[in-house]
């Protein structure tokens, strides 16, 4: 045989990201899975030139699940580790966690008069996992910051990442509205 099947593998994406991490202002982010289930967990990771020079500071992780019909919150403390490479990233490690298999495709409306299947809608709810913090940014001037999730069991094709600004700029989504007039 001079092929075969992939094999499906443990794989990691965003459902959702903010775009800003805002000094004092919530952050938030969900993933979900791409790929076959695990039980091995992840680990959430920040990083960025804030963080290395501890203009960023970040403490706490909430992380919400919904199980048997209602959110769950729980909080994990990030620590600051050093990278291989030189400077700092945030991490909070979440060891056996169970990462569900890809959920099976949810067709979206594509019309406002649509309405989609509300258990299948549940069903990916049910599959993400839902992360929120709160940053303390004390630079000057906007810059990024790396937001990462990686699986344990494929560390380095699993994993999903996004660049994101951060500022201390608390009216950094007003500023992008339209003007009027």
């Amino acid at each position: 045989m001079f092929f075969s099947a992939k094999k499906k593998t443990v794989k990691l994406g965003f459902s959702a990201i903010s775009e800003a991490i805002i000094d004092s202002l919530g952050f938030s982010f969900a993933i979900e899975s791409l790929g076959k289930e695990s039980k091995a967990g992840f680990i959430v990771a920040v990083s960025g030139e804030a963080v290395d020079n501890g203009e960023l500071v970040l403490d706490e992780l909430e992380i919400h699940r919904l199980s048997g019909g209602k959110f769950q919150i729980d909080s994990y403390k990030f620590k600051k580790v050093s990278k291989k490479g030189g400077g700092y990233a945030y991490q909070a490690e979440f060891k056996n966690f169970y990462i569900p298999p890809a959920p099976e495709k949810v067709k979206m409306p594509t019309l406002r008069s649509e309405i989609p299947d509300e258990q299948a809608m549940m069903d990916k709810i049910a599959k993400e996992v839902q992360f929120r913090f709160k940053a303390s940014y004390s630079g000057a001037k906007e810059t990024e910051a790396l937001v990462a999730v990686f699986p344990y069991e494929n560390i380095i094709d699993g994993g999903v990442s996004k660049w994101v600004t951060v500022t201390g700029d608390k009216n950094y989504y007003l500023d992008k509205l339209p003007k009027k007039g």
